[in-house]
């Protein structure tokens, strides 16, 4: 997972301290085995906070997750209004 985190210390970076910003980078940028890696990590309600408080996803990203997780598009963050004003 270093590919995602080019911008920390990675010896010292403890995901679990900084849960959204995780699972942010992992909806974004992350392959198959990072993204196993966050289900084991973290919850479907983690993750779905991510999705409806982060406003930084692509719109690409926020809409396929979305759908995976079940949230409803217009509770998406990065896909409200609000993220192109």
């Amino acid at each position: 997972m270093n590919h995602l985190f080019w911008d920390v210390r990675i010896d010292s970076f403890d995901p679990s301290r900084y849960p959204a910003y995780t699972i942010s980078r992992i909806l974004e940028l992350g392959d198959e085995n990072d993204v196993n890696w966050m289900r084991r990590n973290f919850s479907d309600i983690d993750i779905k906070n991510v999705l409806t408080t982060n406003r930084g996803l692509s719109p690409r990203s926020a809409s396929f997750w979305g759908i995976i997780y079940g949230v409803p598009r217009d509770e998406i963050a990065a896909l409200t209004k609000e993220r192109t004003s």
